[in-house]
């Protein structure tokens, strides 16, 4: 699996690609067995959207007040560099569960790269 050589590599980068493929994980399995690569990949795209203003929802309370409070609204969105288009995504779908839910501490980077 990725993970064991992300481990290895220790740096940044790979601590954040360790987090894209699990999105992209989550990807093929939403779409099944008979979705293109590209399918995936574009699912991915948007699940990554997602799954970053969850952890910015799950883990920074200035962002997390704003959002209760209506002074911020997070809202998705995907750029195509061909088309120059935005599509945007809206809201995450976990949102008003997340801000419901408590504050979590932010996993260190260390602790992605030693799989704590």
């Amino acid at each position: 699996m990725l993970a064991g050589a992300v481990c290895k590599g220790g740096n940044a980068l790979d601590a954040l690609l360790l987090g894209l493929s699990t999105v992209a994980e989550t990807a093929a399995a939403e779409l099944g067995r008979k979705a293109s690569e590209d399918d995936i990949a574009r699912h991915a795209v948007k699940l990554n959207v997602f799954h970053t203003i969850n952890f910015m929802l799950q883990h920074s309370e200035p962002i997390r007040q704003k959002v209760k409070t209506g002074d911020l609204v997070i809202q998705g969105g995907v750029y195509d560099l061909g088309s120059g288009r935005v599509q945007f995504l809206g809201e995450s779908p976990a949102q008003s569960k997340l801000l419901k839910s408590p504050m979590a501490a932010a996993p260190s980077l260390k602790d992605k790269l030693l799989g704590a």
